[in-house]
């Protein structure tokens, strides 16, 4: 009867474990009415006679621009999934990156690399007005990461030099 009881549990473990890694996961780029802009940054990193050159390009978007909507639209629509690094470690640096694009609303900044890493970070304000740290998680752009954040990164960056 015990090995029933354990088999079940182990079961039941098993299955919510694998639930947590393959149930997808979307984000909302809401901002508040204070805010008037969503900023982009794009990151490139590369190495120039022997050392290491990191270029960042701005963006500002205005809510009330029709291409603020795209950007969201591209944003939200991602199926984004648990990444098992990010459950264990959530402060590991990115390594082997050639670019990152860096999405910023109100408390909220998302980061999506070269390989096919998102990182979420969303912050509060408690009671008495500072900000407090929330949330750190790793996800990841799932089957064919690379080319999924290829595709993103291509269509975020048409949208915003757009003039």
């Amino acid at each position: 009867m015990k090995k029933r009881w354990l088999f079940i549990g182990l079961f039941i473990v098993i299955t919510l474990i694998v639930f947590y890694f393959f149930k997808p996961n979307y984000f909302k780029l809401d901002i508040e009415e204070k805010w008037n802009d969503l900023y982009i940054a794009f990151v490139e990193f590369d190495i120039k006679d022997g050392e290491p050159t990191i270029k960042y390009t701005n963006y500002s978007v205005e809510i009330n621009d029709v291409r603020y909507d795209y950007i969201k639209e591209i944003v939200e629509e991602q199926k984004l999934y648990h990444n098992i690094k990010g459950v264990f470690d959530k402060d590991r640096e990115e390594k082997d990156i050639s670019w990152q694009i860096q999405i910023y609303t109100n408390m909220t900044y998302l980061f999506i690399t070269s390989n096919g890493n998102v990182r979420f970070n969303r912050y509060t304000k408690d009671i008495s007005e500072n900000t407090k740290h929330e949330d750190v998680t790793l996800y990841s752009l799932g089957r064919n990461k690379v080319d999924r954040a290829e595709a993103i990164k291509k269509s975020i960056l048409e949208i915003v030099q757009e003039n």
